[in-house]
C-alpha cells in the first residue's frame, strides 16, 4: 500500500510491509514510490530529481506462530501479565498510541488500588489538556512578536508551526541574544536559537537529536544539514560544555553517516538516488 500526504512544503509517499533486515530505502523502493505517485497524479511528472530525502524505520508488531507474511499479522497491540505481575505492552502503531497508553496506565492504576486496598484515582483528564505549544487557537500575536524581532515571513511560520505557543520561548532567546536570529541553512526556515531552545528545553544531547528529531535538517535542507552542522555542534557544545574533541566527534559522527545524502534537487546528485537517510524511530 502506498500513501501520499503534504507535510511542511513537502510531499511524503509511504509504503509499507517490508521485512525488518530491509529497514532502509532502496532504488527500487524509491522508484516504486515515484511510480505509484505518478500514476495517481498523472501531471505530477516527479522523477527522482524531485527527491529530497528518503528514510525507513520498523514497526514492531506481536509476533505470531507459524511466521506468514509482515502484512498479515496484527496491528493490534496486546497487554501481557508476567509471572511476577509485571505489565509489558507490545504491538500496535502510532494511530492507536493514546488508547493503547490509556488502556496500560488504567490497567496499573487498577492494580496498584487492589494492592494497597484503596480506591482508584480519578482518570486525569489528559484527553483535554493541550500539549506543550497547542495552548492558545490564535498565534497571529506571537507570530507578530517574531516579525517584529526581525524573522522572515517564512522564519515566523515555520516557528508557530513547529512550536505553537512554545514560539514565544524562542522569540525571548532572540531577544536575549540576537545572534540566535541566524539561520541555520540558507535554504531551510531554522534559526540557531531552536538548537539552544531544544538543548534547554526538551534535553537534546546529540546532533542528530536537533538535526533530524527536532528541526528537520536532515530531512529537509537540499545538502542534508551538511552546511549546518558545525554551527548546531558550537551551539550545543557551548549549551552542554563540549570541548573542541567532542565538537569535532559531533561533526564526524554525522557527516561519516553512510546513510545521510546529497538532495538530488542540488547541483550534486547521490551516485544511488535511492540512498537512504537514518532510520528514525517512530516518536
Amino acid at each position: 500500500m502506498v500513501s501520499v500526504s503534504g507535510a511542511r512544503g513537502f510531499t511524503i509517499a509511504k509504503g509499507t510491509s517490508r521485512p525488518p533486515e530491509a529497514a532502509a530505502a532502496s532504488q527500487a523502493d524509491v522508484l516504486y514510490l515515484l511510480r505509484s505517485a505518478n500514476a495517481c497524479f498523472p501531471h505530477a511528472h516527479l522523477t527522482e530529481d524531485d527527491v529530497v530525502a528518503t528514510w525507513a524505520g520498523v514497526r514492531a508488531l506481536v509476533a505470531e506462530h507459524g511466521g506468514g507474511p509482515a502484512s498479515s499479522v496484527t496491528r493490534e497491540h496486546i497487554i501481557d501479565r508476567g509471572p511476577a505481575g509485571m505489565f509489558t505492552i507490545a504491538g500496535g502503531k502510532l494511530t492507536t498510541y493514546r488508547a493503547m497508553a490509556t488502556e496500560m496506565v488504567d490497567l496499573v492504576e487498577a492494580e496498584l488500588a487492589r494492592r494497597e486496598r484503596r480506591p482508584r484515582a480519578p482518570a486525569p483528564p489528559t484527553d483535554s489538556v493541550p500539549l506543550p505549544g497547542g495552548e492558545a487557537g490564535d498565534l497571529s500575536p506571537l507570530r507578530q512578536a517574531a516579525l517584529d524581532l526581525g524573522l522572515t515571513d517564512e522564519t515566523a511560520d515555520h516557528l508557530l508551526r513547529h512550536y505553537g505557543t512554545e514560539t514565544a520561548a524562542i522569540c525571548n532567546l532572540v531577544s536575549s541574544d540576537r545572534s540566535l536570529l541566524a539561520p541555520l541553512d540558507a535554504a531551510h526556515p531554522a534559526i540557531e536559537a531552536e538548537v539552544v531552545h531544544h538543548v534547554r528545553r526538551e534535553l537534546a544531547v546529540r546532533v542528530e537529536d536537533v538535526m533530524l528529531r527536532r528541526i528537520h535538517l536532515g530531512y529537509e535542507a537540499p545538502d542534508c544539514g551538511a552546511a549546518a552542522v558545525e554551527r548546531v555542534a558550537a551551539l550545543m557544545g557551548r549549551e552542554l560544555g563540549w570541548d573542541a574533541g567532542r565538537r569535532e566527534e559531533e561533526v564526524a559522527r554525522w557527516r561519516n553517516r553512510g546513510d545521510v545524502r546529497t538532495s538530488g534537487r542540488s547541483s550534486s546528485r547521490p551516485a544511488t538516488a535511492g540512498a537512504p537517510l537514518p532510520p528514525v524511530p517512530p516518536a
